[in-house]
């Protein structure tokens, strides 16, 4: 099937995201023209209506701020809830945001947005989940002033949106929060947290009819960040987290499972707590879970990569990036972001990924290959005109080798572009 246009012509769209129900209804949302929210409905078994104008496509958040990060996510009756962070005008010296949240149902229109986040401080990266019965929940982080903390909120089936609560603990820094629902509506989430110098993903669950449970750890701590934690879960409550981690040589993807199911269930859970880390702040990465947080019997971290070698790095004046590779025979593919850094300072502060590139080259024999990582047009964009972003920027790579034979391998490495 043939691609289709869903933003209006000669209008700039980016940050796209998708959902589709049970019914096979779909819903796309995107940053449209001048920083707005929008949106695109595609019934079951008809095509996404080609847009002629601005005036055909669907406006979520409000003209005259700068909204950023747009999610969507449906339950079984094709009711759609999406969630954006929106702050001042693009260019604009304040850094206030908040995160807001709309919702339609099934043939409905979209209601006007409301605030998740308390306004007057920074929240950024929202995530959504719906369950079957029509509960969402959104997380996302929150500048406390202090630190990056992840905050999240719920709105029962029928209800309004729940006050925010804090999910990561005092004291440290928490990025890149991810959550999940199972058709009844237990959830997880998880984060990468730092405290100090070290980092390491974190996890809460909360069962259908309860709130979320004291965190745990679940990797081994590291010195560097960007771990980027991704979680899922199946219909009997069990959850799956998966995060990549350097061990000082490249990049591993790593993966840990709760075995058992979420408290509220037969079968019971660990009622035991567990000790805290002096060293970090942060609960250690095995033992007992949380007082009925349902973690027990907690696998630990397994790796899911192998290296193979990356010879030289550079880039090039038109922003390409060359990485020179040696491995066997097989096929090489690539993408490459610009995610957004850890905060640490201010020179560094941006409030979303962009979009680098994508590579791919043939390897008929074993020895080096050239692979070439080609940036985008939006992204040049970006590098030229941002006022956020430094000038050397942590590229992050993920290069999949897939031999001739063999499982395919993949490994993320961080390389400095300057623009």
């Amino acid at each position: 099937m043939a691609p289709v246009e869903l933003r209006p012509p000669l209008n700039p769209a980016a940050s796209p995201d998708v959902a589709i129900d049970s019914h096979g209804d779909a819903q796309a949302v995107w940053i449209g023209n001048s920083f707005v929210i929008q949106g695109a409905y595609k019934p079951a078994g008809e095509d996404w209506r080609e847009p002629k104008s601005v005036t055909e496509v669907e406006s979520l958040s409000e003209k005259g701020h700068s909204a950023l990060d747009p999610q969507v996510a449906f339950d079984s009756a094709g009711d759609a809830v999406a969630a954006w962070s929106i702050g001042p005008a693009y260019g604009s010296e304040k850094e206030e945001s908040v995160v807001q949240a709309t919702s339609r149902q099934a043939g409905g229109a979209w209601q006007p947005p409301i605030d998740l986040s308390q306004g007057g401080q920074e929240a950024e990266d929202p995530q959504l989940a719906s369950d079957s019965l029509g509960d969402a929940l959104a997380v996302w982080d929150l500048h406390s002033g202090a630190n990056w903390i992840v905050q999240s909120a719920g709105r029962p089936t029928g209800e309004e949106w729940h006050r925010a609560v804090n999910l990561s603990e005092a004291g440290g820094n928490a990025y890149n929060p991810e959550v999940a629902m199972d058709g009844s509506g237990d959830a997880v989430a998880a984060w990468e947290a730092q405290a100090g110098k070290e980092w390491r993903v974190q996890s809460v669950v909360k069962a259908s009819a309860g709130d979320w449970q004291a965190p745990v750890g679940l990797s081994e701590t590291t010195a560097h960040g960007d771990v980027f934690p991704q979680v899922a879960i199946d219909a009997q409550g069990d959850a799956l987290a998966a995060w990549q981690l350097y061990n000082g040589t490249a990049y591993l993807i790593q993966a840990a499972d709760y075995r058992t199911e979420i408290a509220g269930k037969e079968g019971g859970s660990s009622t035991t707590t567990p000790g805290e880390d002096q060293s970090t702040g942060i609960p250690p990465a095995t033992g007992p879970s949380a007082t009925g947080s349902g973690l027990s019997q907690q696998s630990p971290p397994t790796s899911l990569s192998s290296a193979f070698r990356i010879v030289h790095t550079r880039t090039e004046r038109d922003g390409k990036i060359v990485l020179e590779l040696e491995c066997s025979a097989g096929r090489l593919s690539s993408s490459a972001s610009v995610p957004a850094p850890t905060r640490t300072t201010a020179h560094t502060k941006t409030r979303h990924t962009i979009l680098y590139g994508k590579g791919s080259a043939k390897v008929p024999t074993m020895g080096v290959v050239t692979l070439t990582v080609v940036p985008r047009h939006t992204a040049l964009i970006a590098l030229r005109r941002s006022k956020e972003l430094p000038r050397e920027l942590h590229v992050l790579v993920t290069v999949t080798f897939t031999p001739a034979e063999g499982a395919s391998r993949t490994e993320t490495h961080t390389v400095i572009a300057r623009r």
